[in-house]
């Protein structure tokens, strides 16, 4: 037994090899970690699918199903197991949420949450952190019941099938001390049985819609200070999220400012990560409450929850919820007290990574002045070269990129110079063949993915993903460029034009606008840029002659070159295809990216002309005199709509379409926002499900396709 267990001293494996060798497997599983943190995780079948097409295109022997195309159940198991894997059940994010939470909005919080309390010297009695909840007359979730095995539906009693939302707001400090709760009715008048049984302190108001509004936020206001009661010498900060409501409420900014109340506003779409009552006290207050609703049924049989029984079950949830430990817990896991950005890892920012790919680019030291370069042209069928004074490295150009050398560094010297020696990769003919070429020979799976005859990737997201490398290839060029300007301010018209015969250009401006357009041609202008800007070697192999073009090879004879394809089709019209040598297409592996690619985004096809919210200091000066302005532009159009008929005129009927939250006066306005309940003409966009038009910063949502209002939810 002893023989068998121990060989060479390792641990032998018993029963049957796997299908996958150890390697492929372990690069499987970071490849499924790692779409699951960009929130595309695969599912059962995704991984069986994915397992069998790894064995098929890398010719392994499999015993897999091949009528069905996809791994078996039992592999499937065997291999969770292996790899400590398991099926979840993922929570719902949207799109907003997954690529809000990015490191430029985080640090940008953070950099002013920490020279907030460098600045005041606050501690975690004066940090507080406000949000709303909503309770309902009917439980949300359902506690599991015990029943008996095999019964199929199991019911459990609630006051009615929809309920009634009330909002509550609530607010804590860092220390675990917490502010007596306000409670929004949605109704016309206030009554005193309505807050039987509340938490001490809690007060109440009335509106219509039950929501949180700027009239309701500023009473909360007055009764945050009147708790607090904030000084000069020990002011106190206010976290809470970007709603109209509190961003845009001018009293209640100034009801602040004017009591030494510091208000910081968290950035979009990030208060499931950065808002601590979010974090740690909301879903222990929703438990609670389900619990006490269930409790006040059974003791109540025959009678449902309204509204005059919220506060009640409210005062004997919140007790239990509403511990010094949550709180504290919550401040701590969102890194605000004690103030840490680094709580947060790169795992926690792979949901924002989904979007165009930038290569890293080093920076580039600085060139010598004096020497100067010519372009030589070396023919790979004979030892004699062609010597060229290259328009674009003239004598009063100071040394911007390396040329052809007529003499090749000895790390180049296995470098194969015939055209024989390469597999041609053909690139899609769009204007981009040359940042595609270059961006196939950096990224392996984009060798091995299928294409046609016309280089048009099979693929509809490597084909997304092609494109948005080459165009991010070339805006980097183009701002390197833009960076070394001084390089090329003295280059004449005659120069410029030089390598563009068609073309005409006065200043390196104008040049730079051409080549910034996505289906413009390059040239060697762009050519010796982009060699400095990767730091490697590029070589350009004439297709229909022996010409062979070697750029930077002196400058980076450490690195690997890129090797591509030039063929003349036409007068100023060219094409490129990336070249790969022929024995590394034979002997390269293919990895799992070129059978399942990580997704990519795809750019916009248009521009918001609104400027997105983000994390702000609400009572500092400048954010006020904005909010002032606003309001005085408000004013202005409101004057500008005024029309005064005479009363010889008689008024039009008009059909006047009825919007849901809109009153008389604002039924014939096209640009009423139910949020702000302001006629203000903004960019908006429609909900998804009632169609209600808002404005994008009360939304503070972008993307038309995926905003849903607040009365939809």
């Amino acid at each position: 037994m002893e023989k068998n267990k121990f060989a060479n001293g390792n641990v032998v494996q018993r029963g049957r090899m796997t299908v996958l060798p150890a390697e492929l497997e372990n690069e499987l599983v970071s490849h499924i970690n790692q779409l699951e943190g960009m929130l595309f995780g695969l599912t059962r079948n995704d991984i069986r699918c994915l397992a069998y097409q790894n064995s098929r295109k890398k010719g392994l022997s499999h015993r897999f199903n091949k009528t069905e195309g996809m791994a078996g159940k039992d592999w499937f198991r065997d291999f969770k197991k292996r790899h400590n894997l398991s099926l979840r059940q993922p929570e719902a994010t949207s799109l907003a949420r997954s690529t809000g939470f990015n490191k430029i909005a985080v640090n940008r919080f953070f950099d002013k949450l920490e020279s907030i309390i460098t600045e005041h010297k606050l501690d975690a009695l004066r940090i507080f952190n406000t949000d709303e909840t909503a309770l309902s007359t009917v439980q949300k979730k359902q506690q599991k019941v015990v029943s008996l095995t095999g019964r199929h539906q199991v019911g459990k009693l609630t006051s009615a099938e929809r309920g009634l939302t009330t909002t509550a707001i609530f607010c804590a400090n860092a220390a675990g001390n917490a502010i007596p709760p306000m409670l929004v009715y949605k109704r016309k008048r206030m009554k005193g049985e309505l807050l039987d049984g509340a938490p001490p302190g809690t007060i109440a108001v009335c509106n219509e819609s039950g929501w949180m509004t700027a009239d309701s936020f500023s009473e909360w206001m007055d009764h945050f200070i009147n708790s607090v009661k904030p000084s000069k010498e020990k002011p106190v900060l206010l976290i809470l999220d970007g709603h109209t409501s509190h961003s845009k409420n001018l009293q209640a900014i100034t009801a602040a400012s004017n009591s030494c109340v510091i208000m910081l506003s968290l950035p979009p779409h990030t208060t499931h990560k950065l808002q601590p009552l979010d974090v740690s006290f909301f879903k222990p207050l929703q438990s609670c409450y389900v619990q006490e609703s269930d409790k006040w049924l059974f003791n109540h049989p025959g009678r449902g929850i309204t509204v005059f029984q919220v506060a009640t079950i409210l005062g004997r949830a919140y007790p239990r919820a509403a511990s010094v430990a949550n709180f504290d817990n919550g401040f701590l896991k969102c890194g605000i007290w004690p103030c840490n950005r680094h709580i947060f890892t790169e795992s926690d920012f792979e949901t924002s990574i989904c979007s165009v790919i930038n290569i890293p680019v080093e920076p580039i030291p600085s060139t010598s002045n004096s020497q100067h370069d010519q372009l030589l042209v070396q023919s790979s069928s004979d030892s004699s070269t062609i010597v060229a004074t290259s328009p674009l490295t003239s004598s009063n150009e100071p040394r911007f990129g390396a040329t052809a050398q007529s003499s090749i560094n000895s790390n180049y010297s296995h470098l194969e110079l015939s055209i024989s020696a390469y597999n041609a990769i053909p690139t899609e003919p769009d204007g981009r063949c040359f940042f595609r070429s270059i961006g196939i020979s950096l990224h392996e799976h984009l060798q091995l993915t299928d294409r046609d005859s016309s280089g048009v990737v099979c693929s509809l997201q490597v084909k997304i993903q092609e494109k948005a490398l080459a165009d991010s290839l070339r805006a980097q060029v183009v701002d390197y460029i833009c960076k070394n300007i001084e390089h090329y301010t003295d280059l004449d018209a005659a120069t410029l034009c030089a390598d563009m015969p068609h073309a005409k250009f006065d200043n390196i401006f104008e040049r730079l606008d051409s080549i910034s357009r996505p289906n413009t041609m390059v040239g060697e202008l762009e050519i010796i840029a982009t060699t400095k800007l990767l730091r490697k070697p590029i070589v350009i192999m004439n297709a229909t002659s022996n010409v062979v073009l070697k750029y930077g090879m002196n400058d980076f004879p450490s690195s690997p070159a890129v090797v591509i394809r030039f063929t003349n089709i036409g007068d100023d019209v060219s094409h490129y295809d990336c070249l790969i040598p022929s024995r590394q297409s034979k002997s390269k592996y293919i990895p799992v990216t070129a059978i399942s690619p990580i997704p990519v985004k795809e750019k916009p096809q248009f521009k918001q002309k609104k400027k997105s919210f983000q994390s702000e200091i609400l009572t500092s000066s400048p954010y006020k005199t904005i909010l002032v302005d606003a309001a005085i532009a408000k004013k202005k159009v409101k004057k500008q709509q005024t029309q005064i008929i005479p009363a010889t005129q008689k008024k039009k009927k008009s059909k006047i379409s009825i919007q849901f939250g809109q009153n008389e006066s604002e039924k014939s306005q096209n640009w009423y926002c139910f949020i702000c309940e302001e006629n203000l003409k903004e960019d908006m966009i429609p909900c998804l499900i009632c169609a209600s038009w808002v404005h994008i910063a009360c939304a503070g949502c972008e993307n038309a396709d995926t905003y849903t209002c607040e009365l939809c939810l």
